[in-house]
């Protein structure tokens, strides 16, 4: 009634400072028309497509009631649509659906319903309303379409993903069955069906790519389809404030770039996406002399564990671009520390004695150091003690407590290889919890009769263009998965530098000012490295993968990523760092 749909929804970043993306083909308003601005052609053309009874029944039929998503007639689509879109598809609602339908089309007249149903209605690629699906399809008003473009139109109507830009055969095809429907019912001639296909335009960019923090983005989008449905959230009306620190993204991403091009051996000024200085790349640590690789990928999360958000995202990157996600990779060497940590539920510790000793899982160096405490063995990623303490707790075990942590280990996973592939958030999500020692924080992106464990989340309030609330996540939500004591005891041992120092070569590129957690992964398969590290205010996770000269071992590689994510995760972290005092 207050025209709120005409706003299409607006993506901020957490101050509402920062516009990122609109979901609509157009950043403007929608614009509305009435039913008299709507050519014959098109009015009857949808008529046909979608309810060819329109004029006779009451705006509801009984038919097929029992199935809850079957919605012949177009008033019963406006009030499943913008009534009851929140409701499960039950009976119940199949009914209300029908009653709600009989009383619009009773209190407002037909005529009122085409219009609101073609302002409403779904046309594919983000064009909600009749008037946005002509301008983004024909590059004209609805009020000028012909009955060519008309039927187009009406096709589009019923199956929103069998548009021009997706699916051009398709649409030609429904084109015609519209126009043949239409000429059964004596609208038009015949011969309509024989009119060759309009020409259209050609079709936009997506918006996401052109918009800053793509792969952030792309998440936050993804949360809000989890909570909301893509539907709803879509077709308009809303402003969504994410929880992206939009100078730490910039940073973050022109950071990335720098460190390629270094590990390029090039010492190129990358500067930040607005155009200042990237103050971050000037933490990164010198590389040794005559590096260089002949390729790299690297993306980067950083959350905030404490209120389980994620305050920037940077999709794979390499010279050739960047990936609108935050793809997957292999975890590696990832996983060990919740392995450890199940063997700590039994009664080891960091003091129990290990044998770093040949045997059915070799070192990744190939060397090794007899009997050493476990510490050292995780802090430095030594594979011997790891498969004695997962063959003296078993697979079932380990699955148990690495599934609360959100890693789903199938029984077929074998944890010294690269089976498992890991995101960026996930791996995020597992060490959050270790960094909040033993709590889950975040939000459940289930509906509220259905929650799960709290997860990061990059979305953080949601209102109306009213103003009116839908989600407030400001205030994260909390659920222990270990107790605060087996948390510190990994927590101890990756925050210790002289455990790690001893074999890892890497205390330049892992020192901050504070004490913080890191965790190394190396891929098993060679040229792929994480780096994992928090502390109780900040978490950062950097992948990245190398391909050095096709002479060298992938060894070589897995070390010059490992040099490389050490010394990027250092400088996004010191950045992040920078307004917090140490904990």
């Amino acid at each position: 009634a207050r025209g709120l749909l005409l706003e299409p929804t607006r993506l901020y970043d957490r101050t509402g400072e920062h516009w990122l993306l609109t979901l609509a083909p157009a950043e403007s308003k929608r614009t509305y028309l009435s039913y008299q601005q709507f050519p014959r052609e098109l009015i009857e053309a949808i008529r046909v497509a979608a309810d060819p009874q329109f004029w006779e029944h009451g705006g509801y039929t009984l038919a097929g009631w029992r199935d809850p998503l079957a919605h012949p007639t177009l008033a019963q689509r406006l009030a499943v649509e913008l009534l009851l879109w929140d409701e499960p598809p039950t009976v119940r609602r199949a009914v209300r659906e029908r009653i709600l339908a009989a009383q619009i089309t009773a209190r407002y007249g037909r005529e009122k319903v085409l219009e609101w149903y073609l302002n409403s209605a779904y046309f594919g690629n983000r064009a909600w309303g009749v008037e946005a699906a002509a301008q983004l399809y024909f590059r004209k008003s609805a009020s000028q379409v012909n009955l060519n473009e008309a039927a187009v139109l009406a096709a589009v109507s019923q199956a929103p993903a069998l548009n021009p830009f997706d699916a051009p055969q398709a649409v030609e095809s429904e084109r015609i069955r519209v126009l043949q429907r239409m000429a059964l019912f004596g609208l038009v001639a015949p011969e309509a069906a024989l009119l060759p296909s309009p020409a259209y335009a050609s079709p936009p960019t997506r918006a996401e790519d052109n918009a800053p923090a793509p792969a952030f983005l792309n998440l936050a989008l993804a949360h809000l389809n989890r909570r909301f449905g893509w539907e709803r959230i879509e077709r308009g009306g809303l402003r969504i404030f994410t929880t992206l620190d939009y100078d730490l993204q910039q940073q973050s991403e022109c950071t990335v770039q720098t460190q390629m091009w270094r590990a390029l051996g090039e010492n190129r000024e990358v500067r930040a996406r607005d155009g200042s200085p990237c103050a971050a790349a000037l933490l990164l640590p010198a590389l040794p002399p005559g590096f260089a690789a002949t390729r790299v990928t690297a993306s980067a999360l950083i959350l905030d564990p404490r209120a389980g958000q994620v305050l920037a995202a940077v999709g794979d990157s390499n010279m050739e671009g960047s990936s609108p996600y935050l793809l997957a990779h292999p975890a590696g060497t990832l996983l060990t520390p919740f392995l450890y940590l199940t063997g700590f539920t039994r009664g080891l510790g960091p003091a129990s004695l290990g044998w770093d000793i040949p045997g059915t899982i070799p070192n990744l160096d190939g060397q090794y150091r007899g009997p050493v405490r476990l510490r050292l063995a995780l802090a430095n990623d030594y594979l011997p003690p790891a498969a004695a303490i997962l063959e003296q707790m078993g697979m079932a075990e380990v699955q148990r407590v690495a599934a609360s942590f959100g890693l789903d280990l199938s029984a077929s996973v074998n944890l010294f290889s690269d089976d498992l592939l890991l995101s960026p958030l996930q791996v995020a999500s597992a060490y959050a919890i270790l960094a909040n020692q033993g709590m889950a924080i975040g939000q459940s992106l289930s509906s509220p009769d259905r929650a799960s464990r709290p997860l990061p989340v990059s979305i953080w309030r949601v209102v109306n263009t009213d103003n009116a609330l839908w989600a407030d996540w400001s205030t994260p939500a909390s659920q222990a998965v270990v107790s605060p004591q087996l948390a510190y005891l990994v927590n101890h041992v990756l925050s210790d530098d002289g455990a790690r120092q001893v074999e890892a070569g890497l205390p330049s590129a892992l020192a901050l000012d504070r004490p913080a957690a890191i965790k190394i992964g190396r891929t098993f398969q060679g040229g792929g490295a994480w780096v994992v590290g928090y502390t109780p205010q900040r978490l950062a996770v950097v992948w990245v993968e190398v391909q050095g000269d096709e002479n060298a071992s992938s060894n070589a590689a897995t070390e010059a990523a490992t040099l490389l994510g050490a010394g990027l995760w250092r400088a996004l972290m010191q950045y992040a760092l920078q307004e917090f005092p140490p904990e």
